[in-house]
């Protein structure tokens, strides 16, 4: 008995000093392949523009049911954007500036939901969308590591997004009382703009982003983001009531993904074509609503929180682009 008891221990520590060694000799044979990533250049710069095209959806709830449901169109929006590394061996950090150009970008939906039975359309309208403007800031720093024909950076960071649209011109259809809409109503047509929504938007991100040396002139990648927390400010403005909505939201999460190529034009070049896409979405974020009335003679005019009325806001954003980076 004593003997078998033994014999089991043994096997045992042999086995699991098998297991050691194994492990060990993986590590010593993958590390030699593990190196800095040590960018032959500290300073790069990337130039690159495309387009946009997404959907932002804007909610507006009383004692938890949806009352409103607002789309705004972010199609084939134009901008341009630049971004710059500053790498020092294994560690960088990047900046990047974008700028969308005032456009046309589709329309903007209005459902509302007041039946008494509740759940139905109870009114409907559509306005041509402008994009005034939509601009974003990010900045991360990051670790990066190569390994044979791979590389992978992994980095943290900070982004502001900032956006306006107006709506104009277009149409309103309104059932009889208490009807559910159709959209065989009636169209009474809409003049001049009709409301606005700006939107300021915050959040923290994680990205890795994973390439792959094909050759000395192509390279092809993948990236991924993670957005595990927002701050929201949207300010929803109808020109016709002349009423503001102010609402406030944070915490939600997100994310990104992206694929793209490069490529240089020959093998000692300092700059690179490089063209990909991304898409973004945010899932829906819930917070408080406040409101006040506009026009030439309330001197003071703060917002009022509206009681038993809360707000909502999710989106996603399909990124189109191409430029050229400058190795310095």
């Amino acid at each position: 008995m004593y003997g078998e008891q033994m014999s089991r221990v043994l096997s045992s520590i042999f086995n699991k000093s098998a297991k050691i060694k194994i492990l060990f000799s993986a590590i010593f044979i993958v590390l030699p392949h593990i190196s800095s990533a040590e960018p032959a250049t500290v300073f790069s710069l990337t130039a690159d523009g495309g387009v946009f095209y997404g959907l932002a959806n804007e909610y507006v709830y009383y004692g938890g049911k949806r009352i409103s449901h607002l789309e705004w169109d972010e199609k084939n929006t134009p901008f341009a954007r630049f971004s710059a590394i500053l790498s020092l061996k294994n560690f960088f950090v990047r900046g990047e500036a974008l700028s969308a150009f005032a456009s046309n970008s589709g329309f903007i939906r209005d459902y509302d939901f007041l039946t008494e039975s509740g759940g139905a359309v109870s009114s409907y309208s559509e306005h041509d969308a402008h994009i005034d403007f939509h601009n974003i800031f990010g900045l991360e720093a990051g670790y990066a590591l190569t390994f044979r024909n791979f590389r992978f950076d992994l980095s943290a960071g900070f982004r502001y997004n900032a956006r306006k649209w107006t709506g104009s011109e277009g149409f309103i259809q309104y059932p009889p009382y208490n009807e559910p809409w159709t959209g065989d109503e009636p169209k009474t047509s809409i003049s001049g703009a009709v409301i606005t929504y700006e939107q300021k938007i915050s959040n923290l991100y994680i990205r890795l982003n994973c390439s792959r040396q094909i050759s000395n002139q192509f390279k092809i990648g993948v990236t991924g983001e993670f957005h595990p927390y927002f701050w929201v400010k949207s300010l929803d403005s109808h020109i016709d009531r002349k009423k503001q909505f102010l609402d406030s939201m944070q915490g939600g999460y997100g994310g990104s993904a992206g694929l793209y190529a490069q490529y240089k034009p020959y093998a000692a070049s300092r700059w690179n074509v490089k063209a990909g896409f991304s898409w973004e979405k945010t899932a829906e974020i819930n917070g408080s609503a406040a409101s006040r009335e506009t026009g030439l003679y309330l001197e003071e005019n703060p917002f009022k929180t509206v009681r038993n009325y809360s707000s909502g806001f999710e989106s996603f954003l399909f990124i189109f682009f191409a430029g050229i980076t400058f190795e310095l």
